[in-house]
């Protein structure tokens, strides 16, 4: 069975890493970020089943990603 792809979107390294240590043995943590700039670009091409993404990014966060 395949496992649920995961896209992570958070400023805070600490986070990142946390989460995908959390996740890997369940999911594939497709690609992890510190910005949500960079999240627009791969998102459509790797079209992952989730995108986790922080609210509180300084530059483009969850709220204005919402549309991808």
């Amino acid at each position: 069975m395949r496992k649920l792809q995961v896209l992570l979107a958070d400023d805070h390294t600490l986070s990142v890493e946390a989460s995908t240590t959390l996740l890997e043995p369940e999911f594939e943590v497709a690609r992890s970020l510190t910005d949500g700039r960079p999240l627009l670009a791969p998102a459509p091409r790797l079209s992952p089943d989730v995108i986790v993404i922080d609210l509180g990014m300084p530059l483009l966060n969850g709220l204005r990603c919402r549309k991808i």
